[in-house]
């Protein structure tokens, strides 16, 4: 008989809170609690997953016995909320980014390290399938890439209720620390986490002049001498879901770009057609997320990304900071 897993939520109120609901009981899991959440999001949880809410965390693992612990918080509270997970023992899934800086990040890979605790990160870009087509060539093929992912305003963290995101001295940054260590973690992803370099960096807040940066650019060079850029920015001209995605490969034989739901692949074969695939969007990413972390933790597997990801990604976001000569209060 297969056991169902028992999925909790912790912080409720966090904006993927819902969309991790979904996406774990699309996965077959069962919802089982939550905590952390105030009124508004409190009732949106128990509607959608229909379960009920805890006073907090220690109160949901004993009446809720979860299986599996999805947890978010706001980035100044994650290492203390990651801490006492790991002291719990269960395993668990927490958003990035973890902390407001490396340094915050960095005992935690320890304690990963130390315990060997199933601890999964949502870095959901590595589910596209871009990366399928990219191991065809070998990652020590790359000759330049780029990773951009620019969302709505800033505004939108007023109008959904956690204007903290603006306050550098709560979320650690901007755009840069919140969209763009996903472009820092395809980066190391794309040449395997291997030595680089930071050429040079931009930041800026010159259009909604929020406390925190709301475009930021940097051009990398991996060990290999393969060019990177990333961009990561608040400033597509809408709050609805979506904005510019795209992420971009050009190998020794192929060019590669994911635009989110498309895929496009040239190969140089002579007279190869350009190849134009259906890809999985950010909610089916989100969703393969939760599947292949349920079947990892059942089969015993390592989390596909951790928190030792995590914090590598945080160091490059730390280093662009500091090739653009803004530091974070």
């Amino acid at each position: 008989m297969i056991h169902t897993l028992r999925v909790a939520l912790v912080g409720t109120d966090h904006w993927h809170a819902p969309i991790h609901v979904k996406s774990f009981l699309q996965a077959g899991a069962v919802i089982v609690g939550g905590c952390g959440g105030d009124e508004v999001s409190s009732k949106r949880f128990t509607q959608l997953a229909s379960c009920p809410m805890y006073e907090n965390l220690e109160e949901l693992v004993s009446k809720a016995k979860p299986d599996f612990i999805m947890a978010m918080a706001k980035h100044h509270e994650m290492p203390s909320l990651a801490r006492r997970l790991f002291e719990i023992g269960l395993p668990f899934g927490i958003e990035k980014p973890l902390g407001r800086d490396a340094g915050e990040v960095a005992p935690l890979a320890e304690l990963e390290a130390k315990t060997g605790l199933f601890a999964a990160i949502p870095f959901v870009n590595r589910y596209s399938l871009l990366w399928e087509e990219l191991k065809k060539s070998g990652t020590s093929s790359i000759s330049h890439a780029h990773f951009r992912i620019v969302n709505g305003s800033p505004s939108r963290y007023e109008i959904e209720g956690v204007s903290w995101m603006l306050d550098p001295r709560l979320s650690g940054g901007g755009c840069l620390r919140n969209l763009g260590i996903h472009t820092a973690d395809a980066f190391l992803y794309a040449t395997g986490n291997r030595s680089y370099s930071v050429r040079c960096a931009a930041v800026h807040n010159l259009v909604h002049g929020k406390p925190v940066e709301e475009f930021a650019t940097a051009l990398l060079v991996s060990e290999s001498g393969a060019i990177v850029t990333i961009e990561a920015g608040y400033s597509y001209p809408s709050v609805a879901p979506g904005g510019d995605f795209e992420w971009r490969i050009a190998t020794a034989d192929r060019y590669i770009i994911d635009r989110e739901s498309t895929l496009i692949v040239k190969n140089r074969e002579k007279d190869a057609p350009i190849e134009i695939k259906k890809n999985r969007n950010q909610l089916e990413r989100y969703g393969e997320f939760a599947r292949d972390t349920l079947r990892r933790l059942t089969e015993g597997l390592k989390p596909a990304s951790c928190i030792e990801d995590c914090y590598r990604a945080m160091q490059l976001i730390d280093q662009v900071y500091a090739a653009a000569g803004l530091r974070i209060p």
